[in-house]
């Protein structure tokens, strides 16, 4: 039999490119001409539009991030494999199932997760920070250590940290602030906004990774927020989307920061949703990747000591449309708002609960939902999905 020796070169970069991002850095060492292709530029491009065009890519590549009761760690794990060991029909989908049951043993002791180690943090402290997940884009996460903000790609272990921006904003009182994490297409850059609430308005500061710095944003744009209101911009369509508040007024609408070039712009709110009092907690978030929704709990007591939950969902089908909102609304054991952290397959969400600090999946198909115990982690402080990216730091 004939052994070809040599493959045109570009087969090897349509082959490396759907390899896991584990297997690539240990390929960096079978030659110069592999080490350079690696760690070319368009190929790390390449390699992370497979995990766009590709489902089963997406799935390979796939992880799940989160925190710890103690807030001392961030712990990624291969949901897929975790989810694959349990014969739950609910997670084929097939069948109407009731809303009781839990995937994941607590007490089986077996646990799947790994911590997040960068290098350059001591490991004799490692265990003693005080870790917050804030966002993810693009194979990237960004997340605060104590108090001090970073951006890292978890597969390669590399990370920066970033200056701080509030230096910029003087003295000037800050009722709250928020943050966003998205990729400038125009720019090829990553992008961090912060942005301040004060007296006249919400003031916009960007850090862009390929220059290293912070840049304000002109101006004052006429919002507020409020305990309830802003978090951690939601990427979509070259924007980054918050919950605020028209100053004018006061009314709810949906805040686009667009990245090429900074434009702000309004998205309305459900109708039923815009005379909800302040501190009616609305998490806004990404549905199947694709669409903006809203959540929201509304709590029916039963009796004195019973209480049931449904959960609503408003989702935007076409993006910017207000007329496009349609609502979605199942019962589940959260007696409080939860958010959309990512869908697992097909119909299945998963959810968070910032209150409960506990996981859960919904299965639209059949209206049917679980509990997700991750074992080793029976609270869990903050999660969110990331698609593992050759994308450097450096």
């Amino acid at each position: 039999m004939t052994v070809c020796r040599s493959l045109p070169s570009e087969i090897i970069r349509e082959i490396l490119s759907r390899l896991p991002v584990k297997s690539l850095c240990r390929f960096r060492c079978v030659s110069k001409s592999w080490l350079s292709l690696i760690l070319d530029p368009h190929f790390v491009k390449m390699h992370f539009n497979k995990a766009i065009e590709s489902e089963d890519v997406f799935y390979q590549r796939r992880k799940l991030l989160f925190t710890n009761e103690q807030f001392d760690a961030i712990y990624s794990l291969d949901l897929d494999d975790f989810l694959n060991r349990y014969d739950d029909p609910f997670l084929s989908g097939l069948g109407n199932y009731s809303n009781v049951g839990v995937i994941g043993d607590d007490s089986d002791g077996y646990v799947m997760a790994t911590t997040l180690k960068l290098p350059g943090i001591s490991v004799s402290n490692y265990f003693s920070q005080n870790w917050s997940l804030e966002s993810f884009c693009y194979g990237l996460v960004l997340f605060k250590l104590d108090s001090k903000l970073y951006v890292a790609n978890p597969a390669i272990r590399e990370y920066k940290k970033l200056p701080a921006p509030w230096e910029e904003l003087g003295p000037e009182p800050s009722s709250s602030s928020g943050l966003g994490f998205g990729f400038d297409h125009s720019t090829d850059d990553f992008i961090v906004v912060k942005w301040w609430s004060l007296k006249d308005g919400i003031k916009f500061s960007v850090y862009a990774l390929k220059t290293g710095s912070w840049r304000p944003i002109q101006g004052r744009f006429p919002y507020t927020t409020g305990s309830a209101f802003g978090g951690t911009g939601i990427l979509l369509n070259g924007g980054l989307h918050w919950l605020m508040k028209r100053l004018e007024d006061k009314s709810r609408v949906i805040v686009s920061l667009l990245l090429a070039d900074n434009e702000v712009r309004e998205i309305p709110l459900p109708p039923d949703l815009t005379d909800v009092g302040d501190w009616d907690y609305l998490p806004l978030g990404l549905f199947f990747r694709e669409s903006l929704c809203i959540a929201r709990t509304v709590v029916e007591f039963v009796d004195e000591t019973t209480a049931t939950s449904n959960n609503h969902f408003w989702v935007m089908k076409e993006y910017g449309v207000g007329e496009s909102w349609t609502k979605r609304k199942f019962s589940y054991g959260f007696a409080f708002s939860l958010l959309p952290s990512g869908y697992w397959r097909e119909n299945h969400v998963l959810f968070y609960s910032r209150v409960s600090q506990e996981l859960g999946m919904y299965n639209f198909n059949d209206l049917s939902c679980r509990d997700v115990w991750i074992p080793g982690f029976p609270i869990v402080t903050g999660a969110g999905f990331y698609v593992e990216s050759l994308v450097s730091l450096d």
